[in-house]
């Protein structure tokens, strides 16, 4: 839904409305439901596949960050993963390859 590096959130909801309006055929409107939740995703780009697994594991080593500790979900996890959760913010920080993860699954 977002493409652009300086979003106008005006516009993020317009679409947002569009969409909802869309996938309920107009039997719902985006006031009738209630946000519980945000999830923000972005793509870190390395320039070089062949990377992708030695930034992880770097970003895995600094793995400590204040107000957060290891997650304690199920998550599908490897060893270049790392999820961490706020300590009372209800915060979930996810970091992995989802390239790798998507094969992974599939084979």
């Amino acid at each position: 839904m977002l493409d652009t590096d300086k979003p106008v959130p005006e516009k993020l909801i317009n679409k947002l409305e569009k969409r909802v309006n869309s996938y309920f055929n107009h039997k719902h409107q985006l006031d009738d439901f209630t946000l519980t939740g945000l999830t923000l995703v972005t793509d870190i780009n390395v320039y070089d596949r062949a990377k992708v697994a030695a930034y992880m594991k770097v970003i895995q080593r600094i793995g400590k960050v204040n107000g957060f500790s290891p997650s304690q979900d199920d998550r599908p996890g490897n060893d270049i993963d790392l999820y961490l959760d706020g300590n009372s913010n209800g915060i979930k920080f996810m970091l992995y390859d989802l390239e790798r993860l998507l094969k992974e699954r599939s084979n």
